[in-house]
């Protein structure tokens, strides 16, 4: 396995593990209207592509958003099918 597999595979397995981690913490914030909201929503649609590439970058970029993507992570791994995918 390579290098770079293996760090997609690290990257995909962190956001999943966030997400059972995450459905345990309660949130009472919904999908927000503000500009980096729709950055992070986006950000969680690109999760459910099927090219490996756009799902890590998306990861990655949630990974470096931080917290701020919290309750948007929460809302996707309760509700996956609210996320459109393309």
């Amino acid at each position: 396995m390579g290098k770079r597999m293996v760090k997609r595979l690290l990257a995909v397995s962190a956001v999943s593990f966030s997400c059972l981690w995450l459905s345990v913490v309660s949130t009472d914030k919904g999908w927000a209207r503000t500009s980096r909201d729709a950055e992070i929503s986006s950000y969680i649609q690109q999760l459910k592509d099927k090219d490996t590439n756009v799902s890590y970058n998306a990861a990655y970029a949630l990974e470096k958003i931080g917290g701020e993507a919290v309750p948007a992570l929460t809302l996707f791994c309760h509700f996956p099918e609210e996320a459109s995918s393309k």
